[in-house]
């Protein structure tokens, strides 16, 4: 999914806090197909994405049954979100239109966790799906100019920022949930769970293992020594006015092309026929 974001003075209400107008365009488009390797074998595409007004995200099944936890998760994460901030009782303050007040980041913070919770023991309480998961990176927008991400897993959340001379910088905003990551493997050692190589391995079943170090799902792979956990990790971005797209992606693309290409890709397109439409962005995805 990419996001593209230009002040233009259009007022959009945002159905996460009525009271918010974001004084921006904001146009975002997505994207999505099997990976060569996988299709020659016959295997379904098992990543999705998530568009839902002012709320993007990319997602990367995996298992026998990933698709269906794909779909899932895209199906019903910003409902349960809106639903659970919902439930806090005060709205997210207006005090300061600068400032995201820090008991505003608690809220979203809980509700945020508490939604991927939901989709959790949602996606668990079958047995069928208990080797299926998927990891996922989202955000959306909370109050003028300010974006609440998140990530599970290794899927990735890329900014493209103009900087002093103009030029396109890309910054990743969350962790890759993995092996490689030094905190993440010091948390499932700690947990008492076991890796080889890049990968987490059951303790039981060596056969079994798992790439990410987080995920929705994977319920063979979510005891409590095993390590493997669905805590998302959050992050808040007010948008700067230099800041040009977002870019949420799973490994399927940043495994085999460096950060650096997708962002100078993602500008060129971007400079060449500016985004003023989803269907326009959503070539443009296509294009990338």
């Amino acid at each position: 999914a990419v996001v593209s974001t230009q002040s233009t003075g259009i007022s959009n209400t945002n159905k996460i806090n009525k009271d918010i107008y974001l004084i921006m365009e904001v146009v975002a488009g997505c994207f999505s197909v099997c990976g060569s390797i996988h299709e020659d074998i016959g295997e379904s595409n098992q990543d999705g994405f998530i568009l839902d007004e002012l709320f993007f995200g990319a997602i990367d099944g995996h298992g026998s049954n990933g698709e269906i936890v794909t779909k899932h998760i895209a199906g019903n994460l910003s409902t349960i979100i809106v639903e659970e901030l919902g439930k806090m009782g005060e709205k997210i303050s207006n005090e300061n239109d600068n400032i995201l007040q820090e008991k505003d980041r608690d809220k979203i913070h809980q509700a945020v966790e508490k939604s991927v919770e939901i989709i959790e023991n949602e996606v668990c309480k079958d047995m069928k799906y208990e080797n299926s998961g998927a990891a996922v990176c989202f955000g959306f927008f909370v109050r003028n100019h300010t974006l609440a991400l998140a990530a599970i897993g290794d899927c990735s959340v890329i900014l493209g920022r103009l900087n002093e001379s103009s030029e396109i910088e890309g910054s990743s905003l969350l962790s890759s949930h993995r092996i490689s990551n030094e905190i993440e493997k010091d948390r499932i050692e700690k947990a008492g769970g076991k890796f080889s190589s890049e990968y987490v391995v059951h303790p039981l079943y060596e056969e079994k293992v798992i790439s990410t170090t987080r995920s929705v799902g994977d319920f063979d792979m979510k005891q409590p020594h095993f390590g493997i956990i669905c805590t998302p990790e959050l992050h808040f971005l007010r948008i700067h006015e230099n800041d040009r797209f977002l870019i949420f992606a799973t490994d399927g693309l940043l495994d085999f092309t460096s950060k650096e290409k997708v962002i100078e890709k993602t500008w060129e397109l971007i400079k060449k026929n500016p985004t003023n439409s989803t269907e326009t962005a959503n070539q443009k995805c296509k294009k990338l």
